[in-house]
């Protein structure tokens, strides 16, 4: 019923009595991730990998709580480890590079933002990262060519599509230097 502030205290007692089961730790877990409670959700899930009932959703569910409490190296290791067993997982894939773009490591995130966009050719959202990874780089011709093959593409999109290709606009002007114009796409943006 997504009543996660009440499951807490509830899922922390039974936490208490078996601290070891692994399905009362990945419930705990989320519902932590749920209230925002990030850094506290780690130590349960950590218990659930520790299980030999772990899988592919609990270690996503680690790699996001550690990345959602800014811890980008650990989100990023944990969800290498999905990668490894399973190269095509489009979650895992999606952590990877949002954990890489965070530490600034967008020649690493390269590879699997092409993979993402093959896998998924119509979600604009690898796209903008491939936008955002090559003005990181320096690489602001290939920026320039990627943006506009994204304004296709998100053509017709919703209000989060708009609102992405927008910021990224405004960030390439700003990375162009034409500063004046990328203030006035970030308040575009924000109206």
């Amino acid at each position: 019923q997504s009543r996660w502030e009440e499951s807490v205290p509830l899922l922390a007692r039974l936490v208490d009595q078996d601290p070891e089961n692994p399905e009362v730790n990945r419930l705990y877990g989320i519902a932590l991730i749920q209230t925002g409670e990030y850094g506290l959700a780690v130590w349960p899930l950590q218990k659930v990998l520790r299980s030999p009932e772990a899988d592919t959703s609990s270690a996503l569910l680690l790699a996001q709580a550690f990345m959602m409490s800014g811890n980008y190296e650990d989100g990023l290791s944990t969800v290498l480890t999905v990668l490894e067993k399973s190269p095509k997982n489009v979650p895992a894939l999606s952590l990877a590079v949002q954990a890489r773009l965070s530490l600034n490591l967008e020649a690493e995130a390269l590879p699997d933002i092409a993979q993402l966009m093959d896998l998924e050719p119509l979600n604009p959202i690898p796209r903008s990262w491939y936008v955002t990874a090559l003005i990181g780089l320096g690489r602001l011709e290939e920026a320039d060519g990627a943006l506009v093959e994204l304004r296709k593409l998100s053509e017709g999109g919703g209000e989060a599509d708009s609102a992405r290709l927008c910021a990224a606009h405004a960030v390439f002007a700003w990375e162009r230097g034409e500063f004046e114009e990328a203030l006035e796409l970030f308040e575009a943006c924000l109206e």
